[in-house]
């Protein structure tokens, strides 16, 4: 069994009798330890794969990567599990161990015909059935060129690629009986109904398929039904687009922008019916720079710019690895003369023993006590960290 060791921190050991399988790559566990300068004996096993790891020790068999005897010299177990608390916030390069993967990809690489560098590179990401797994970055970051190779609209790519159980290269037109597409842009027979439009595409299928008025009502176009498409507005097309993705029941489904051209109100309706989805058992694969979206409706989200994954982790775990453990009290002082705030203020305290923070206490006792917020970051923020780029 091959290790990898670094001699100026680890030494190699037999693994002890408590050890756990990580969900985070052999560079990510190494890189944790070098920055929370950690020293003792430490074991870092890769089996097979060195660029993989799955799993804790309670799921799954055969590990990638296992980090046995995970204390320093002299500490206890219970010291040790220490350490294990601080690997829960690396980033979950891969979905939980156990659960059965509609989509796996591995060093995903492609450059179109007319370019010159390429255009995706080296994406190894998967997602796990009834996942929503979401792709953000700017515009050009490579995330529709991702989802039209997963469609199989782009031939010619390199890398290993199998969906529902199958290399992606040796499905056929069966393949769009299990999926479901919803562009960006819209695209329909603007001089047919929307009812007309349906009926259509509805009849390409010889599966179950849902009838037009089901769908229609889950996104609110009842109403609509016999009204011709040229004369919708870019929502209302944009909301055609995302019905006619679901008439067949696919089980595996493809979300560009989904949100995009939508008010309020209706991007309101697109997550919670993609939510309802995810309660039936679907998987979703959502490309977006829309944060909010993102935030809302998806189990893990991939950073991708210039066509590489920046990181994949949850939502959650993002804010909290690189947001503030702090909480912010503000006051408004309402006495203060001619409705001037001179005397406003904030002050930020550590979460870590707050309860018995005699300073915070005295905050919250503060006359004009006005707001008390955590300091977590939002996805915008963690996105700006960890590639330097704007999502705008």
């Amino acid at each position: 069994m091959p290790v990898q060791n670094n001699p100026q921190m680890y030494s190699v050991k037999q693994p002890s009798a408590w050890f756990w399988r990580t969900n985070f790559t052999q560079q990510q566990i190494l890189k944790h330890l070098e920055e929370s300068k950690i020293s003792g004996h430490w074991l870092v096993c890769p089996l097979g794969d060195a660029n993989r790891a799955i799993g804790v020790a309670t799921f799954a068999s055969n590990p990638d990567v296992f980090v046995a005897d995970v204390r320093a010299k002299g500490e206890s177990e219970s010291d040790g599990k220490h350490h294990q608390e601080l690997f829960a916030h690396l980033p979950r390069q891969h979905a939980p161990p156990g659960r059965e993967l509609m989509i796996r990809v591995e060093g995903l690489t492609y450059t179109y015909p007319s370019g010159s560098s390429a255009a995706v590179r080296e994406l190894t990401f998967d997602v796990a059935k009834g996942e929503v797994f979401g792709f953000l970055g700017p515009s050009g970051a490579g995330k529709t060129t991702t989802q039209n190779i997963l469609i199989g609209l782009i031939k010619g790519w390199q890398g290993d690629v199998r969906v529902l159980d199958r290399p992606l290269a040796e499905w056929n037109s069966d393949y769009y009986r299990s999926i479901g597409v919803s562009f960006e842009a819209p695209n329909h027979y603007l001089k047919l109904t929307a009812r007309e439009n349906l009926e259509y595409f509805r009849s390409l299928y010889d599966g179950k398929a849902d009838t037009v008025e089901e769908v229609l009502a889950v996104v609110g176009l009842e109403d609509h039904i016999d009204k011709p498409v040229g004369d919708f507005s870019k929502g209302m097309k944009n909301r055609l687009n995302f019905a006619r993705s679901l008439l067949h029941r696919p089980k595996l489904w493809f979300l560009d922008e989904p949100t995009a051209g939508l008010d309020p109100v209706n991007a309101v309706r697109i997550r919670k019916i993609i939510r309802e989805r995810q309660e039936l058992g679907v998987t979703t694969v959502v490309t977006t720079h829309d944060m909010t979206t993102a935030e809302i409706v998806c189990d893990r989200v991939a950073f991708i710019i210039d066509g590489q994954i920046a990181t994949i982790d949850t939502p959650d775990a993002l804010r909290r690895r690189f947001g503030s453990r702090e909480v912010e009290v503000s006051w408004k002082d309402d006495s203060s003369e001619n409705g001037s705030h001179d005397a406003d203020g904030a002050q930020r305290f550590p979460l870590d023993g707050l309860s018995d923070n005699t300073d915070f206490l005295d905050a919250l006792r503060r006359p004009g006590l006005s707001t008390v917020h955590s300091q977590e970051a939002t996805l915008e923020d963690v996105f700006l960290q960890v590639t330097g780029r704007s999502l705008r």
